[in-house]
């Protein structure tokens, strides 16, 4: 991020609506703060003082105090949205969600193995190396470390998600190693007869060949015989162990999202919280959010202004829940706005 064309892209992403959502800080007025060296990450958002704003350009004196009240309110989003605002290459929005639904926490995220993201939903090797790199850079590494030293309160960090506690096996280990003419069916029989990832490593010939063909257990043999494939192996078992996904791991009952099969529907505009966050908080509890009203529709929630989606809602006697009411419903599943 460190070139001057880059480190602008970066923070126009981090303070955009759908990441950071800093009100008041568009692609002209962050391009200034970078030229005038004001700020060279995103994390020096959070160090600007009134006094190095005030007077630039379209900056008066409560243009700048609004500036600086959106900064500060942006210090408590969604780890979703946090780790969207990174801006890693080739995560999107939903690949965020599904990084911080499943392992639970930015310090599992951070440390995941290329190996480990494959396990989670539509994360494939490509992206999953993407991430990885991108958390192992040291310059990125400075910049997470400023923006939580910054008073960054990270929401709904928690536990991995209970589908992938124990969710894994040693056959699957070893085909994520990609071991040459050992596919799924070629692990699952080296398993039944070495049921430990130490023994297949210390295996010779004779024990491998009890399992698989000879061109299988001579592939298996030199693959390991390779420090460099050991200590991987070695590495993405412990870290399955240390999240929790291991096969020795405790289970956990994955319980079902109170609102999991349902549509709702957003209109007009809501004041207690942007229509993003309402979103975030409807996904969080397992419902998909649509944009237009339906038969399908479980609930509209509907603040000022509200027009033809609330109008559709009452012709086909959909239920609607005014803003107070829709804090209400939060409060009850146990969210705070």
């Amino acid at each position: 991020r460190a070139c001057g064309a880059q480190l602008k892209q970066a923070i126009i992403h981090y303070v955009s609506r759908r990441a950071m959502d800093i009100d008041g800080l568009g692609e002209k007025s962050v391009e200034q703060l970078v030229d005038e060296g004001l700020i060279a990450s995103p994390a020096d958002l959070y160090t600007l003082a009134f006094d190095q704003i005030v007077g630039l350009e379209g900056f008066a004196e409560v243009s700048s105090r609004k500036l600086l009240e959106a900064i500060a309110a942006s210090k408590q989003p969604t780890l979703a949205r946090f780790i969207y605002a990174l801006g890693i290459p080739d995560v999107g929005e939903e690949t965020a969600k599904v990084l911080a639904r499943s392992l639970g926490s930015l310090s599992r995220v951070q440390q995941a193995l290329p190996q480990v993201l494959t396990y989670l939903p539509d994360i494939g090797l490509e992206v999953a190396h993407e991430i990885h790199n991108f958390f192992e850079d040291e310059h990125n590494q400075k910049v997470i470390r400023q923006l939580l030293d910054s008073g960054m309160q990270l929401q709904d960090e928690g536990e991995l998600a209970a589908e992938f506690a124990a969710s894994t096996t040693l056959a699957d280990l070893l085909a994520k190693l990609d071991i040459p003419s050992v596919g799924p069916t070629g692990a699952q029989k080296l398993v039944a007869r070495l049921d430990s990832l130490d023994k297949i490593i210390a295996a010779d010939g004779i024990d491998l060949r009890q399992a698989l063909n000879t061109r299988q257990a001579e592939a298996v043999r030199a693959f390991f015989r390779d420090e460099a494939n050991q200590q991987l192996a070695h590495a993405i078992e412990a870290q399955l162990l240390a999240f929790g996904m291991h096969w020795r791991s405790e289970k956990k009952v994955a319980e079902g999202l109170p609102l999991a099969g349902q549509t709702w529907v957003l209109t007009g505009s809501l004041e207690r919280m942007s229509r993003d966050i309402a979103k975030e908080k409807l996904e969080g509890l397992g419902a998909k959010v649509a944009g237009s009203v339906s038969g399908k529709t479980h609930c509209v929630v509907a603040g000022p202004g509200a027009g033809s989606k609330l109008a559709k809602a009452s012709e086909l006697g959909v239920k609607v829940l005014d803003e107070e009411a829709f804090v209400a419903f939060l409060a009850q599943q146990g969210i705070e706005v």
